[in-house]
């Protein structure tokens, strides 16, 4: 999982509000701008494997809450921490 600093609402272009139907929308939009099949730049495989997976947690209800409370905890300067599945937030105290 990324850490919340590269920021999934930014990677596919939503507002961290925005309803599940617009994060959809927005996930197929950017796949059929960078899909390796049909975008030849060098970097677009990995363009889709970010988009692909901010896709997967906001896409869910449980993990889009867990990410919120990472990125919230993030913005506040503490340490967050999820060995269940091995996400780290930074202290930035």
């Amino acid at each position: 999982m990324q850490t919340p600093s590269e920021n999934f609402y930014k990677m596919l272009q939503v507002d961290p509000s925005a309803e599940p139907e617009v994060i959809t929308a927005a996930y197929h939009r950017l796949a059929r701008k960078y899909h390796p099949d049909t975008n030849t730049s060098p970097d677009a495989k990995l363009k889709m494997q970010a988009i692909n997976e901010s896709y997967e947690t906001l896409s869910n209800p449980a993990k889009r809450a867990e990410y919120d409370r990472n990125l919230r905890a993030e913005a506040a300067g503490t340490a967050q921490a999820n060995p269940a599945n091995g996400s780290y937030a930074l202290n930035a105290r």
